[in-house]
């Protein structure tokens, strides 16, 4: 039987370790373990919630950002390629993501500078909100 969110122990184990005290920096591998853990999760229900609760929990700290990943519009679903960026990859093709539709502010912002609106996703292997512009497909197709 796959596991679920509820019955993953390496899942939770996984978000445990994530924000600890003496963590000074992300660590991707922590981050790339975790979203491969993730990956697993049959529910798209679960799969938010779990998403949700390591990116709250990397980001314990930073008052800002409570309730951030829980919010309207947040959504579930399976990315359609590799996204790198500065930072590292930040998703891998099959990835199940959190992700969000443009705001009014992006897409206002992104008309100044004469560009499209790009989507924002959490990346558990970089630790941070990631612009992106790549299909996504809802994890009920995978």
């Amino acid at each position: 039987m796959p596991p679920t969110a509820a019955t993953n122990p390496v899942v939770e184990d996984l978000i445990d370790r994530l924000g600890r005290e003496e963590d000074a920096r992300f660590d991707r591998t922590l981050g790339a373990a975790l979203q491969d853990a993730i990956n697993t999760i049959e529910s798209a229900e679960g799969a938010r919630d779990c998403i949700a609760r390591a990116a709250a929990r990397a980001h314990a700290r930073f008052p800002q950002y409570e309730g951030h990943w829980s919010g309207d519009g947040w959504q579930v679903a399976v990315i359609g390629s590799r996204v790198r960026t500065k930072g590292g990859t930040a998703f891998e093709r099959g990835d199940v993501i959190l992700w969000h539709e443009p705001t009014a502010i992006d897409i206002r912002l992104a008309e100044e500078d004469g560009l499209p609106p790009h989507r924002t996703a959490y990346s558990i292997r970089n630790g941070v909100d990631t612009a992106f512009d790549v299909y996504v497909r809802p994890m009920a197709e995978r």
